[in-house]
């Protein structure tokens, strides 16, 4: 998807340079910032509760 948004400047009718590129980098910026709002909504608030892992030597 970010390919084709950056060739579109690499196109012989395209806009000569580097817009197509920074469009790219901007779509991708967005995405993540999209996903980094949907995660906070789906991690429960809190922390695990801790489970017990002994001292190691076998009792």
């Amino acid at each position: 998807m970010v390919s084709t948004v950056a060739a579109a400047s690499l196109a012989p009718g395209g806009t000569a340079g580097v817009g197509g590129f920074v469009s790219g980098l901007t779509l991708c910026a967005v995405v993540a910032g999209v996903a980094a709002v949907v995660s906070l909504g789906l991690v429960p608030p809190g922390r695990p509760a801790a489970a017990f892992v002994g001292h190691g030597h076998g009792h």
